[in-house]
């Protein structure tokens, strides 16, 4: 999402020429699911002035002109999601800290209401990170394996007391909730 509309067909080529033969290249990004579109205007104005996020009709011609062959896609919108609503829970169980290092309140609203804003955007299906495995045509071997199995955490740490050691603050309701219950200027 950060190359730019007009720079795929660049990009994509410049990932051909950078890969082995047999090479493979992983592509995690966030995309937006309706279809080409355009950035919020409020999105564009605070957060990424110039930012586009695109649909992946958007993005597929490129990658298939580069010569890549798309060899596996995951969507992980609930995953962000959650990613989202962690990020918000513990900036809004850290006000304090974050106002002592000088934050103006207008800040701490602006940036409270682009996670509330991100988190539903996910949930409600508008946006996801869509993970794309792109093979050159001369690789013969599943060199990453599917996405669902390679990126994904593996059990090899002890899930129950990392679980433990994430503390939600408390009053951290659904990003649905917040916009319900708040008014943003």
């Amino acid at each position: 999402e950060h190359v730019g509309l007009r720079h795929y067909p660049e990009f994509f080529e410049h990932c051909y020429k950078l890969l082995k033969p047999d090479g493979t290249a992983l592509l995690h990004s966030i995309n937006r699911s309706d279809g080409p579109g355009a950035t919020s205007a409020w999105v564009a104005k605070y957060i990424f002035p110039g930012g586009y996020i695109p649909a992946l009709s958007e993005v597929m011609p490129a990658i298939e002109k580069s010569g890549l062959l798309v060899t596996d896609i995951e969507i992980l919108r609930l995953h962000y999601a959650e990613t989202l609503r962690r990020w918000r829970c513990r900036f809004s169980g850290q006000l304090d800290e974050v106002r002592a290092l000088g934050y103006p309140e207008r800040f701490l609203r602006l940036w409270h209401y682009y996670l509330c804003y991100c988190e539903a955007a996910f949930e409600e299906r508008y946006t996801g990170v869509v993970q794309l495995q792109m093979d050159k045509p001369m690789c013969r071997r599943d060199t990453v394996g599917s996405t669902a199995v390679s990126v994904r955490p593996r059990p090899a740490i002890d899930v129950q007391a990392a679980a433990e050691e994430f503390v939600t603050p408390p009053n951290c309701e659904p990003a649905g909730q917040v916009f319900a219950e708040r008014e943003y200027r």
